[in-house]
């Protein structure tokens, strides 16, 4: 097995770790274990597991963005980029469960206080894009010409919140997909211009 499959499959199985167990109690043996690999074998590619932890963060944000990038680049009415947006929130948070927790509930993996503040200001992915599909929304007369952009933006923040939270604790029995539809339909009432369409 060559070194990059081999980083990959610690960086996954890790990824489960952290999500079963949490930072503070996931110890490097465990990754070994689910590799079927030596604890050695993890020093070669990582020194620490802060190093590793780090490194699945950064993997994964990348393949965020990636998505993100492509959603953005979509030649598509600003109402339907932003849905998009939405729907790959839900995406983050089914597919990358350690990112989805260090975003919206960091306590909940036990991190280490310096860990967060090492890596604290560079959790949003939404902090760029979401503002500009608003603001040429405006421009385009999809959204209301009066639209305060530095007042709607945190709302759709906590609506990914309240989903992500919602898929923790079941306050609405409902897919999350479609509460993450049905909340942005009712923040399309009044965001939407008129005579625009979604």
């Amino acid at each position: 097995m060559n070194s990059p499959d081999r980083r990959s499959m610690i960086l996954e199985a890790a990824a489960g770790c952290f999500n079963r167990f949490g930072y503070r109690r996931t110890i490097v043996d465990d990754i070994a274990r689910e590799v079927g690999i030596a604890k050695g074998s993890i020093y070669l590619h990582f020194k620490t597991k802060e190093d590793i932890f780090l490194a699945l963060i950064q993997q994964e944000r990348d393949q965020v963005h990636t998505l993100i990038r492509a959603i953005m680049e979509e030649n598509i009415p600003c109402s339907e980029r932003l849905r998009r947006l939405v729907r790959e929130f839900n995406t983050i948070l089914d597919s990358h469960p350690v990112l989805s927790r260090f975003m919206t509930a960091p306590g909940s993996l036990e991190l280490p206080p310096e860990l967060l503040r090492r890596d604290c200001n560079n959790k949003g992915f939404f902090d760029e894009h979401i503002p500009f599909v608003l603001e040429e929304g405006v421009r385009r007369g999809e959204f209301r010409s009066d639209l305060d952009v530095k007042a709607v933006y945190p709302i759709i923040i906590s609506l990914f919140h309240i989903n992500a939270h919602n898929r923790e604790h079941k306050w609405v029995d409902i897919e999350p997909a479609l509460y993450m539809e049905q909340m942005l339909g009712v923040l399309y009432q009044g965001i939407l211009n008129k005579e625009g369409s979604e």
